[in-house]
């Protein structure tokens, strides 16, 4: 298969990429299909400026997002990469050959807006668990290092951050609403009180490699008073937010995560608009807030935060990517509605339905990532919840509460 008409006449480029999200093949008799597309989404970093200097991460020249598009077989069989799994970095080549696999690449001069087309020649894994003989040590210790960069301890215990003080004075618990809105394949969710926005939960939309399934009519309400809490540090949460001015001008309350070049990046031009937070909020006017429970440090979906709001017989929760499993028994307990985990994604069982049962499943079509699951949303309906979607059967906001 011959694809060179589609590419840039640029010269091969090497780089080094921290492996974000690898969505599966799929799979055929319980294993995986070899010959089913497997996709691997990267943040990626231009490798000579980094062997030359570390702080090259703060050069937009230098970074982009990358998805390779390739098989079990070939990662196995061609490259001799094995398993790869999030969190470990690859060296590669993107080239003009022609050949497969084919990469996608958004640069971050170009604000991630269009896609330029690639060959890519995996290189080497490059692991931070298994240092042996053949690795490049130094450019080991320079990963491990970005690893501390990103998670060195300058958060704020969220009971002490202005955020408690903040829900407490706009929102008034007995006139609240929690609008899940078509943001395609993305989540964000608008909190409102006495019919006015307040603030966001979440502030995303899809990237470029899901820009088929946008909302091109969204209407959006900013909040009257500029915060918004983030659940995690996937691009899909907090997309709008970093594209928009206005988002930009807001206050950013946020979980310390481990992140990779491009959001470094992005996190220092928030500058002091961004307030990392930890621990867990206990109930303001209804609204209380906990991390996720997973202590895997790449894995940012179960390490994120939740959302739960409280009034009466009434309880609402917003779980970000969080998977079941990863959230406090105290935040599912009783649930009235929420919002299911990751676009609909496979996972655990939900907790049972109760009161109201609404389940708001937040996905665009087409994606890539095969969102949402059939066989969880199944687990939602067999457990009592009534699943309404925003991309189907026609393209709507969910009114998660009242």
């Amino acid at each position: 298969m011959i694809i060179e008409r589609r590419f840039s006449t640029k010269d091969p480029i090497r780089l080094y990429g921290a492996v974000e999200e690898v969505v599966d093949a799929v799979k055929l008799d319980d294993r995986l299909n070899p010959y089913s597309r497997l996709f691997l989404f990267l943040d990626c970093i231009l490798a000579d400026p980094f062997d030359d200097n570390i702080e090259s991460i703060y050069d937009e020249r230098n970074l982009s997002l990358i998805r390779i598009m390739t098989t079990p077989r070939r990662l196995r069989e061609d490259f001799n990469l094995g398993e790869i799994e999030v969190g470990d970095w690859l060296e590669f080549e993107l080239n003009r050959q022609g050949n497969l696999p084919v990469a996608s690449q958004l640069l971050a001069t170009d604000n991630y807006s269009s896609s330029l087309q690639w060959s890519a020649r995996p290189l080497n894994k490059i692991s931070r668990n298994s240092i042996n003989e053949s690795s490049d040590v130094d450019l080991e210790r320079r990963l491990a290092k970005l690893d501390s960069l990103s998670l060195a301890e300058n958060s704020v215990h969220v009971e002490k951050s202005e955020l408690p003080t903040l829900i407490e004075n706009w929102i008034d618990q007995n006139n609240v609403e929690i609008i899940v809105k078509d943001v395609g394949q993305a989540n964000l969710t608008e909190i409102w009180s006495n019919g006015k926005p307040i603030f966001m939960f979440d502030v995303g939309e899809p990237t470029n490699f899901n820009k088929k399934s946008a909302n091109p009519n969204i209407v959006l309400q900013w909040p009257l008073k500029p915060f918004l809490i983030l659940s995690h540090w996937d691009w899909d949460h907090f997309n709008l937010g970093r594209r928009e001015k206005l988002g930009m001008s807001f206050t950013w309350f946020a979980p310390k995560q481990s992140v990779k070049p491009n959001l470094m990046n992005f996190q220092k031009k928030l500058g002091n608009k961004l307030v990392f937070i930890h621990g867990d909020m206990a109930p303001r006017s209804g609204f209380s807030l906990m991390r996720g429970l997973s202590t895997d440090v790449d894995d940012r979906n179960g390490s994120g935060y939740q959302l739960r709001f409280q009034h009466g017989d009434a309880a609402v929760l917003l779980t970000g990517d969080a998977d079941y499993q990863f959230i406090a028994p105290q935040m599912t307990a009783g649930i009235t509605a929420v919002s299911v985990p990751h676009h609909g994604g496979q996972g655990s069982a939900p907790p049972n339905a109760n009161g109201a049962a609404k389940a708001a499943v937040s996905y665009g079509l087409p994606n890539i990532h095969r969102h949402p699951n059939e066989e969880q949303m199944r687990a939602h309906r067999s457990a009592g919840w009534v699943d309404s979607s925003t991309a189907e059967p026609k393209r709507s906001d969910i009114k998660l509460y009242p």
